[in-house]
Parts: C-alpha cells; sequence; structure tokens
C-alpha cells in the first residue's frame, strides 16, 4: 500500500460506503440547467427523460496508475486486528476522494464512443447531431441525468445507455430539488423549489410565520460591517452557526430558481464571518417573504415564446455604504423567463454614475456573449443581434461613440469592448424606461409594488414591459 493511499482512505469499507461526494470539477451549472429548460420549453414535439443510475460510483473503473488498498474489517476474509488483510480495488467505491471524478470520466467515455460531443464551456453537457442539428442534450449530475431530443435519437441512446450500467429512467419530476413540470401539449416548462422552502421554514421553526412582501427594507446598518467586540463568544459562535445554515439554504435558492433575491443575499454573504443580530433577523425577515412565495417558479414559454435572448442590465451607483462600490446587475431571458442573472458589486470604486453603467454594460455583454456560444452550441441559433435593454441615455451614447473624452479615458478598455460588439452587431443597445427595468431589482432594495412585478416578469408570470 502506498503512503499516499494509506493517508487518503477510510480505515474499512464500513465507512467508505457511508460517503458519496461530488466530482471535482465536473459540476453542472444551474445556468445550464435554466437554458436546458427554456430550449426545451421551445421544441413541445422533443422527449425528456430523467435518468437515475443505480450505484454509479462502483460501476467506474480505477486506471491502472491509481493504487488503492483497503483494509478488511476484522471476519471479513480472514482479517482481524493482529493480522490485517488488504486488498486493491479495480473498481471506484463511494468514499475515495475522486470517486465522482472516476464515474464522470467513465460515463463521458461511454457519451463520446455514441458519438455525443461535449461542451467546451460546461462539461457535464453533451449534444448529439445529425447533419450538423441538435437531435439529442444531455446534462449530468453525479449520478442524475437529464436527457432530451428527438423521440426516435433519444430511444436509441437510452436502448444504448441501459445496455452498459443499470439506471432508472421515468419523466423529469424533481432534478436536485428542483421541481420540475412539463406542459405536453405546449411544451410550457416551470421550475420552483416550493418544496425546498417548505421544508427549510420547517428546519428553522417558521412553518407558521408571517409573510412578508418584500425580502428586506433598506436599512443602512444592514451593509455595515460590524465591530470585533464580541468575537469568540459562545454567543457569538452560536450567532455565527445560525446565521450560516440559513444562509447557505437562501444561497442555494438563489443559485437555481430565485432571482429576486439575488441582491440582498449577495449582501447578507458578505458578513458570513461576523454576523450583527440584525443581520440574523434580516435572514429569518427573508424566509418569511419566501414563505409568502412560496409558489414563485420560473416559467418558460408561457407569456413570451420566443427563443431569441433579451437582456437588462443596470448599475446602482456608490451602493455600498461600507467603501462606496457601485453593484452591477444583469437579468437575461429565454423564452420568457430568466436563464441568467446576476448581482456584485463591482471590482473598483467608479467615479461617476456614467463610468458605474458602463462596467455594468460591459459585464452584461460578456454574459451575452457566452450565452450566444451555449446557446449555439445546443442547436438555438440566434439572430445577428442581441437586444439590451438600457436606461442610461449616457451609456448608450459612450456605446456607439467612436472616440474617448477626457472624462473616460480611465475605462476606455470596457468601452473598445463594447463599442468593438456594437459594430459587430453582436449586440443592439436600446433605452428602456427605468420603471420598465427589471434589472434594478437585482441592485436594490424596492418597493413592494415595484417587487411583486419585476419578480413576476422575470420568472415568466407577467410579460416584459417597454414603454
Amino acid at each position: 500500500m502506498t503512503r499516499d493511499a494509506e493517508k487518503e482512505l477510510p480505515r474499512n469499507m464500513t465507512e467508505m460506503l457511508s460517503v458519496k461526494e461530488a466530482p471535482d470539477g465536473t459540476i453542472e451549472r444551474s445556468k445550464t440547467f435554466r437554458l436546458l429548460c427554456a430550449v426545451v420549453s421551445t421544441k413541445p414535439e422533443w422527449d425528456w427523460w430523467q435518468l437515475d443510475y443505480t450505484q454509479a460510483y462502483t460501476n467506474a473503473e480505477l486506471p491502472e496508475d491509481r493504487e488503492v488498498f483497503v483494509t478488511f474489517p476484522p471476519g471479513i476474509m480472514g482479517s482481524s486486528k493482529e493480522n490485517p488483510q488488504h486488498a486493491r480495488l479495480r473498481r471506484s467505491l463511494y468514499g475515495l476522494a475522486d470517486a465522482g471524478l472516476q464515474w464522470y470520466n467513465t460515463l463521458n467515455t461511454q457519451l463520446q464512443d455514441y458519438g455525443m460531443e461535449r461542451s467546451a464551456d460546461d462539461l457535464c453537457l453533451f449534444t448529439l447531431r445529425e447533419d450538423s442539428k441538435v437531435m439529442v442534450l444531455v446534462i449530468v449530475w453525479v449520478d442524475d441525468v437529464l436527457l432530451c431530443g428527438d423521440p426516435r435519437c433519444t430511444k436509441e441512446l437510452l436502448d444504448h445507455l441501459e445496455m452498459k450500467f443499470p439506471m432508472r429512467r421515468e419523466k423529469p419530476g424533481s432534478f436536485l430539488g428542483v421541481r420540475i413540470h412539463r406542459e405536453e401539449d405546449t411544451g410550457q416548462v416551470n421550475i420552483d423549489q416550493s418544496r425546498y422552502i417548505r421544508d427549510a421554514l420547517t428546519k428553522y421553526g417558521m412553518e407558521e410565520c408571517k409573510t412578508r412582501s418584500v425580502p428586506a427594507v433598506d436599512d443602512p446598518a444592514l451593509f455595515t460591517k460590524a465591530g470585533q467586540e464580541g468575537v469568540g463568544t459562545r454567543e457569538h459562535r452560536e450567532r455565527v452557526e445560525a446565521y450560516r445554515g440559513i444562509l447557505g439554504t437562501l444561497i442555494h435558492l438563489t443559485l437555481w430558481t430565485r432571482p429576486d433575491l439575488a441582491f440582498i443575499i449577495g449582501a447578507m454573504a458578505r458578513h458570513c464571518s461576523n454576523p450583527t443580530e440584525l443581520h440574523l433577523t434580516v435572514t429569518r425577515g427573508i424566509l418569511r417573504y419566501l414563505r409568502g412565495s412560496v409558489d414563485c417558479s420560473l416559467s418558460y414559454g408561457v407569456t413570451d415564446r420566443t427563443d431569441q435572448l433579451m437582456a437588462f442590465y443596470d448599475a446602482n451607483y456608490a451602493g455600498d455604504r461600507t467603501g462606496a462600490k457601485s453593484t452591477s446587475a444583469f437579468v437575461i431571458l429565454l423564452n420568457g423567463a430568466a436563464v441568467t442573472y446576476s448581482s456584485k458589486l463591482q471590482t473598483v470604486v467608479a467615479q461617476s454614475t456614467t463610468e458605474a453603467e458602463v462596467i455594468a454594460l460591459a459585464e452584461c455583454t460578456r454574459a451575452v456573449i457566452a450565452l450566444r456560444g451555449k446557446l449555439e452550441a445546443m442547436g438555438l441559433r440566434q439572430p445577428p443581434e442581441t437586444v439590451i435593454n438600457v436606461d442610461s441615455q449616457t451609456a448608450i451614447h459612450l456605446a456607439h461613440r467612436p472616440s474617448n473624452g477626457p472624462r473616460s479615458k480611465h475605462y476606455a478598455v470596457r468601452l473598445k469592448f463594447l463599442r468593438e460588439h456594437v459594430d459587430r452587431r453582436t449586440v443592439r443597445i436600446v433605452y428602456i424606461p427605468t420603471q420598465h427595468n427589471i434589472s434594478d431589482l437585482p441592485t436594490k432594495l424596492l418597493s413592494k409594488v415595484k417587487t411583486s412585478i419585476f419578480r413576476d416578469i422575470m420568472s415568466g408570470k407577467e410579460p416584459v414591459v417597454y414603454t
């Protein structure tokens, strides 16, 4: 047994079979999952299946240069404390540090041998083409697989996969805690985490709490870092543990199906190391908001049946009260609902509202370009120009201006990037009134009326308003 293997492995097989870890570097992103749902909603004729491999990790063979040994428990194969017996593993087991990676490599080889192409943007996205036309899409999360495509090609692929490893297939119902519902006649797809929210409310004793219409109210103390008084005490440790537990639940919701929480969760995440009692109260207030909107879902193909991307961006100048940094946000819709959204502090302190807007616009443009490439790989060709809706006339003017003025030289690189893609007609920047810019919600806390309106538009319940 090698010394590295001895340090890495549990002492017996019982311990090894009790742990299941995700593969390192091969995690299907929530953005890809939402894109798949949006693409499927544009193709009602496609079949859609969910696969669950049985004991997936044990199906993976370890490479010859990977020497892993286990110690048998006493009484097994003549092993005892005085005379332990060892064996070299030929197949992966749950609990190995790279068990998920070995399974992924096995499944990747099987899919590529069948003729599928792996995406360069997301290593867990695979496509099958016939005559340059995408016929099947597959996304992978460890032993859970979503497969959709042309009925004939889908059936052939399923038959091929079932011949290799045992698995269970069914119509998608729940994928990684996200509930999926598809209307067979229209192709409309709804995804939500209502069950996850109800479980979280029960876990934290708030299943009967009063509801609220906004995640939080604007308070300067929310965005101010706490002092060091009381750090290290038992009360502080208990508060940190409770805060991180609730916040982790909320982050998971935000990443998958709740773009309306992007701003407040990003702000609260900056206080993980030293939250105050006010911060803990705010996280519980967000749970109250979730109880009032527990059935909120992302609905693709309900209000706006289009296979064209539509982007919105905004910036909140100097919104960070601690460091005076601005907040950039964008929301990108496809087939009526959000497929990508972001809310984060800018890395530099903008010296004007114009600079903050240009930085945010450049970030949105990069996201649009990346999505166009991924949708192209998924067989959903985009028009020559993707519309980005902007509520800043100055940003629109600068993006079309052929040269830089003295007040824009320090962010000239971003402007050149924007102008290049405007000139190439990759993006088209158009004006939208602020009261209709849905990306205003991920930049700041809004009133309950605006929160409700923008949330419904992002989730696909209401159509986009332009004027």
